[in-house]
């Protein structure tokens, strides 16, 4: 147990039950860890929920906590820095299908010119609709009947299109 109680009887009134004073101290590959479990377990609380530890068994519940972010590569020292999005969400879908191509399509690569030309065509259908249009499926369905892309080509492309397009959404949907 990487637990250790740091009272003596002169500064805890009942050192055996005292909470205060709980430390983690773990050694992994040669470097110590010891922290107190408060100044661990608190900033990683719920903004709203934050507060000291009230039990051994919640102290033993942060101690795997601490050990998993030793073990990820993590100093469970520093304080985690959170990072906040600088880019905005974007409000039509043209700009989400351009943040899907420069996110995720360009990264892994693609080396299928046919995909890009997919989402050359969505955009230029479904470009000016705000995102929350595709949830309708009347959107979706004008853009298989009505459109100039649906008059051109057979029922096949179509559906590959709207494939590209349900990738793109579900890549989006893992972005938030």
């Amino acid at each position: 147990m990487a637990i250790w109680r740091r009272c003596s009887k002169h500064t805890c009134a009942n050192p055996r039950r005292c909470l205060e004073h709980l430390y983690f101290d773990v050694t992994f590959r040669g470097t110590r860890y010891r922290l107190p479990v408060n100044e661990f377990a608190i900033p990683r609380m719920d903004p709203n929920k934050q507060r000291p530890i009230q039990s051994l068994e919640e102290a033993r519940d942060w101690e795997r906590v601490f050990i998993r972010e030793i073990k990820a590569g993590r100093d469970p020292r520093r304080q985690r820095v959170i990072r906040k999005s600088a880019d905005t969400t974007p409000k039509d879908v043209a700009s989400f299908l351009d943040a899907y191509v420069e996110r995720c399509v360009k990264p892994a690569a693609l080396k299928s010119v046919r995909s890009i030309s997919r989402i050359a065509v969505l955009t230029e259908h479904l470009g000016e609709l705000p995102i929350d249009a595709l949830e309708e499926p009347d959107a979706i369905n004008r853009f298989k009947t009505e459109s100039d892309y649906a008059d051109q080509v057979e029922l096949a492309p179509i559906h590959r299109t709207l494939e590209t397009l349900r990738h793109a959404m579900n890549w989006g949907m893992a972005q938030t």
